[in-house]
């Protein structure tokens, strides 16, 4: 099916330079196939099924970002690979590479069902209650790829979890799915942006009647946004009609079963673990106390570790480095290796008796706390540039949690951690808005603390910020939001004396 998209996408570019298309018309198919135009070339989005690539899938990666970029690719906040220095001509080229190792960019834009998201650590996270993988499968089967679903008023975005803590954002997607059990727990209307808004506690169904009810969802969803003049999300759907009155709308479903494929569980059997090759010293026990969790398979943990050995943006993967981590996730990971929503890579599974040696290879990739959009550097839309101020934060080495978003969209998912920073234009000029406080969790959304602060002037904040919360925290266990919360922090006058 891939295959028939990335055909039909070639027809239309062939169509466009003929002339037998308009604009207009291209734009449409070109977008609904994942291809954007940007400030200095095209841009090309993949999805990553489940957030989980293999080692032969990183290397059709690496080779399609020497062939047609500039030797890296980058891994946004939703589990999705982009390429940023595409040319048009190239673009059917690109899709058909990467469909061969069961990847594609259809649908990763446009008004569709976009990348499904879920938690990164499902399998093997301590605090999972049940797994979710079925229930990804049965959900990219029914919406991915759909084209029935590429005409709704907005784009819907989806995620799934299993675990207990909402670590994925799902009650700030359209619609979020908490598996317990055989019963599913929906949260409806979510979203951030230039509109954030927590999703209310819709529904609770068992297994097998979700992908019905979704359906039903989605159609009730198109039908409320016809008549209406400017496109709508699902949280202007849920405001206007209400909670009561859509539950009524969508709960008459019909009650299909839908089929679960048979799961085929990784047999993560291996001889008991006798000897641990070990290393003493200070740098090894810090990254193994930081880095690497407990897993729920015995004698197994997983690592996180950052996309690059810090000279690229934050999630920029380069061409060079896949290989180390090519030949790791093959030799000591399964063969699996899994993006998360803060731009890192997770191990999923790493059996403790080859952790020094996964240590040698991660000790060049330790990941910092700052996520960031490609900003104005890359988008369009942007109103300043967020790469430049990533790399300045990183050199404080705070234990902040920080997103940094070009404009309101909030592709870094700003508004939902310890420090949101968000580019505004004031007369032309490049200014950051500040906000604290947030926590996706517990479905906490930041509060402003400063509306406009020259880029000189951000990275002084931020370390005053840290110190300050240091010292005001009542232990080392208590959350950044949850001091803020008992504390009214503002800034101190003239702090920002160019700060209009």
């Amino acid at each position: 099916m891939i295959r028939e998209f990335a055909g039909k996408y070639f027809v239309a570019l062939i169509q466009w330079t003929s002339q037998l298309l308009s604009d207009s018309e291209f734009k449409s198919i070109r977008l609904l196939n994942g291809v954007y135009l940007q400030r200095h070339s095209y841009m090309v989005r993949f999805a990553i099924p489940c957030g989980v690539l293999n080692a032969t899938q990183l290397y059709a990666l690496s080779i399609a970002s020497q062939k047609y970029d500039r030797w890296y690719f980058h891994v946004t906040t939703r589990q999705c690979v982009q390429f940023n220095w595409i040319q048009l001509r190239d673009t059917p080229q690109i899709m058909y590479a990467l469909t061969k190792v069961g990847l594609w960019s259809a649908h990763t834009a446009g008004n569709c069902v976009r990348q499904i998201t879920c938690n990164p650590k499902h399998g093997i996270g301590l605090d999972e209650q049940t797994d979710i993988t079925d229930l990804m499968t049965e959900l990219y089967n029914q919406f991915m790829l759909n084209e029935r679903l590429i005409d709704l008023p907005k784009k819907v975005k989806i995620s799934v979890r299993g675990n207990i803590t909402d670590n994925n954002a799902g009650a700030f997607n359209d619609i979020g799915l908490r598996l317990m059990d055989k019963r599913v727990y929906v949260t409806v209307g979510g979203g951030l942006g230039t509109e954030p808004m927590v999703g209310i506690k819709f529904i609770s169904l068992e297994k097998e009647y979700v992908s019905s009810w979704i359906a039903t969802l989605l159609e009730v969803y198109r039908i409320f946004g016809i008549n209406k003049q400017h496109p709508v999300r699902i949280k202007h759907l849920v405001k206007e009609v209400g909670k009561a009155e859509l539950i009524k709308l969508t709960i008459g479903f019909p009650r299909i079963k839908t089929a679960t494929p048979p799961k085929c569980p990784m047999d993560l059997r291996v001889k008991p673990v006798e000897t641990i090759e070990w290393d003493n010293s200070e740098e090894f026990k810090t990254w193994f106390n930081t880095w690497t969790y407990p897993s729920k398979q015995p004698d197994f943990r997983h690592v996180e570790l950052s996309c690059n050995s810090g000279i690229g943006a934050p999630g920029d993967i380069f061409a060079g480095e896949v290989d180390v981590i090519g030949k790791m996730v093959q030799l000591y990971c399964l063969n699996e290796i899994r993006l998360t929503q803060s731009q890192t890579l997770l191990l999923p599974y790493v059996c403790i008796s080859n952790i020094k040696k996964v240590y040698e290879v991660c000790k060049r990739f330790i990941p910092t706390n700052i996520v960031c959009c490609p900003g104005l550097d890359y988008c369009n839309q942007a109103n300043t540039r967020t790469i430049a101020l990533a790399k300045k934060l990183e050199e404080l080495k705070t234990n902040l949690k920080i997103r940094i978003s070009g404009c309101s969209n909030g592709c870094s998912q700003h508004q939902i951690f310890d420090v949101g920073i968000v580019g505004v234009n004031k007369s032309g000029k490049e200014y950051y808005q500040i906000m604290i406080g947030g926590n996706g969790p517990n479905g906490i959304l930041a509060r402003t603390l400063c509306k406009a602060a020259p880029a000189s002037e951000v990275p002084k904040i931020i370390k005053w910020l840290d110190k300050l919360i240091k010292y005001l925290k009542k232990d080392r266990f208590e959350k950044t939001y949850q001091c803020l919360e008992r504390n009214i922090i503002e800034l101190p006058e003239n702090f920002l004396t160019n700060c209009t």
